[in-house]
C-alpha cells in the first residue's frame, strides 16, 4: 500500500488553515465586543462568502457553475 503524499500534504494544509481561521475568529470576536456578537460575525462571514461564490459563478470566464441533478444529489 503506497503512501499518498499529496493527500497528507493537503490534509496538513487544511488543518493548519483551520487552526489559523479559528484564531482569527477568536480575535475578531474579542475586537467586536466579546461574545455578544458571535452570531452576527458568523453571519457576516457566511454572507460575504456566499456573495463571493455567486460572483465567481456569474462573472464571465471566472468559473463555471456546478452541474447538479436530482440523480447526483440522491447518490
Amino acid at each position: 500500500m503506497a503512501v499518498d503524499i499529496g493527500l497528507i500534504v493537503y490534509l496538513g494544509l487544511w488543518y493548519a488553515g483551520n487552526y489559523y481561521y479559528n484564531i482569527y475568529n477568536k480575535l475578531s470576536s474579542k475586537a467586536g465586543g466579546g461574545t455578544e456578537f458571535i452570531f452576527t460575525l458568523a453571519w457576516i462571514q457566511m454572507a460575504v462568502g456566499a456573495v463571493y461564490s455567486l460572483f465567481l459563478w456569474f462573472a464571465p470566464e471566472a468559473r463555471s457553475a456546478p452541474k447538479a441533478s436530482i440523480c447526483k444529489l440522491r447518490s
